[in-house]
């Protein structure tokens, strides 16, 4: 039976006498209880779950689904000619050249310009007729919402262009500077492209992808994305996803807080046994994907997508 975090850390504390039964985790000895989780984390997310997950990705693959739209709203009757006003604060200046659906009415317009959070100017004289209408804003780069931290790698992304569709066609994954090389390209909606593109959301650079064509109306769950997911960081109750590693990680723990209280020797000593154990479980290392905790889930950061502030 895996150990739980918990039990590691204590273990690596004993070794490191920072840690005893009777009296708990011990304070000015160099590194405490806070620096071995961290250690733990570090090296399980960063060193141990990179190579182990390409030899048998099945045990991390994720299937999320996302809607196609990046704000919505409602018209407000202050709307006129082709200056197009929300009841609420639904548009940034990054919006100018996406496509604003008009659900009740089946029609769309380009934003051409942006004026506030609440107004903008497009391409159609829409006068007073879309007032009181639902609107959506179709995106053309996503991030996933939050800080997209538990999408390690993403392996395929797929979408549907209609409602209607009973399928979603599975993308093929391009370069941006490629695939805009005049800077007008549109795509086909029979042979549509994705890439993967840094962006900035609250000031945070997170993973995001682009897509070609651009959507022209609003598709709940359009998107389909297959990823590898980074394991989240653990807690105490936590265990390892990835099996026989448990002693391997308190080698690790305890190698790393050596480091902290400076004493090399032992440090390099305790990280050799770390790296002959991590290599003995990677050779015994079979998928786990039939466990039924590794299977598809939505994941929380797919739920919602969020559109990309420039």
């Amino acid at each position: 039976m895996s150990l739980t975090l918990l039990e590691m850390k204590r273990r690596a504390g004993k070794i490191l006498q920072i840690y005893s039964t009777a009296g708990g985790w011990l304070t000015n000895r160099g590194v405490a209880e806070v620096d071995i989780e961290e250690i733990a984390n570090d090296t399980y997310r960063n060193d141990i779950f990179p190579l182990f997950a390409p030899h048998n990705p099945s045990d991390f693959r994720r299937v999320g689904y996302a809607d196609n739209w990046v704000a919505n709203g409602t018209v407000s009757a202050s709307s006129t000619a082709s200056t197009l006003v929300a009841t609420t604060a639904i548009f940034n200046a990054s919006m100018v050249g996406l496509t604003v659906n008009n659900s009740t009415d089946s029609v769309s317009a380009v934003i051409t310009a942006f004026t506030s959070t609440t107004t903008v100017t497009v391409d159609v004289v829409i006068g007073d007729t879309w007032d009181g209408n639902s609107i959506f804003v179709l995106g053309k780069e996503f991030s996933f919402g939050g800080d997209g931290s538990d999408i390690w790698m993403i392996e395929t992304v797929a979408a549907k262009y209609s409602d209607t569709a009973t399928y979603k066609t599975v993308f093929s994954k391009g370069l941006k500077h490629d695939i805009y090389q005049q800077g007008n390209e549109s795509g086909s909606d029979g042979y549509p492209v994705f890439y993967t593109t840094n962006l900035t959301v609250n000031g945070i650079d997170v993973l995001g992808i682009g897509i070609e064509p651009r959507f022209k109306s609003k598709i709940s769950q359009a998107f389909e994305i297959n990823y590898i997911q980074l394991p989240a960081a653990m807690t105490d109750a936590s265990t390892l996803r990835i099996p026989h590693l448990d002693l391997a990680l308190i080698d690790a723990m305890v190698s790393r807080g050596y480091d902290l209280k400076q004493d090399s020797k032992r440090a390099q000593m305790w990280w050799d046994r770390y790296e002959k154990k991590r290599m003995d479980a990677f050779i015994r290392y079979a998928p786990n994907s039939f466990n039924p905790t590794m299977g598809t889930a939505l994941p929380r950061h797919i739920s919602a997508i969020a559109r990309r502030t420039r």
